[in-house]
């Protein structure tokens, strides 16, 4: 996807912004959301074009910027997608600004109010990921499924159960995604899984892909309970991003750590 130059809110201070990014503060002002600050605004417009130059945003069908300055109702906007759904926040999570939502981890978390069976264009039942950026768990689901029987990614101990498209089932072997930062699952063919914990690469974990869950995809939580108490800052998901990582990741980072 090319990038597109449209006028930004800010273009005489801060240069113009890209069309897609115009479209998220189109979409804020629009519902009366608090816009991010006038710096961050640039930032986030560079994040976005880094997304475009790497690949990761043509495969994305969702990406959810948590930590920014504008509020929580900005939070919840996909900026794949600013005038679709967006985002609920279920019993009061946590927002900080600049860093992102915190679930009490027990009964809170979001619903990113996106079923990838009914909506995903990229997400596949043998192309897929789903990702996101978290600091300060200790137990529980980074990010889940509304319903039983669903995927999820668990930043607990290490598992077999971290799924994607698996209906209920596990993977054969255990993955290890503790610890802070980015957290990634990719489903690249009918019988791969292959994991990212930040820089390190889990590979070939093989477990047979049945459905792609027809539950709403939600952070800090697993059809409504184990919770994580981690903070998210960033969630995305869409086709496999195995050969972008590391691009993502770099993003990500440079994003949270200017703020």
């Amino acid at each position: 996807m090319s990038i597109r130059i449209g006028i930004g809110i800010d273009n005489a201070v801060y240069g113009s912004f890209s069309t897609q990014y115009n479209a998220v503060l189109t979409e804020a002002r629009a519902q009366g959301y608090t816009l991010p600050s006038a710096s961050q605004q640039a930032k986030q417009n560079i994040l976005l074009n880094t997304l475009i130059s790497s690949g990761v945003w043509a495969k994305l069908d969702t990406l959810f910027v948590l930590a920014n300055d504008g509020g929580a109702s900005f939070a919840c906007i996909n900026w794949k997608d600013p005038s679709g759904t967006k985002a609920t926040l279920v019993s009061s999570p946590t927002f900080t600004s600049n860093l992102g939502f915190n679930s009490n981890g027990s009964s809170s978390y979001i619903d990113t109010n996106f079923n990838a069976a009914m909506q995903g264009a990229n997400f596949t039942n043998n192309n897929a990921s789903e990702f996101g950026y978290q600091v300060g768990a200790l137990f529980g689901l980074m990010f889940g499924t509304v319903g039983p029987s669903g995927d999820g990614l668990n930043v607990g101990t290490a598992t077999q159960g971290q799924r994607l498209n698996m209906a209920g089932t596990n993977l054969l072997t255990t993955a290890d995604m503790g610890g802070n930062g980015l957290k990634l699952i990719n489903r690249t063919s009918a019988t791969d899984v292959v994991l990212f914990n930040e820089t390190t690469q889990i590979n070939a974990i093989t477990t047979t892909a049945t459905r792609i869950s027809s539950s709403r995809r939600i952070l800090n939580g697993q059809n409504a309970y184990l919770h994580s108490a981690g903070r998210v800052s960033i969630y995305g998901n869409g086709a496999s991003l195995v050969s972008e990582a590391s691009s993502l990741r770099t993003a990500i980072i440079t994003y949270l750590t200017s703020l």
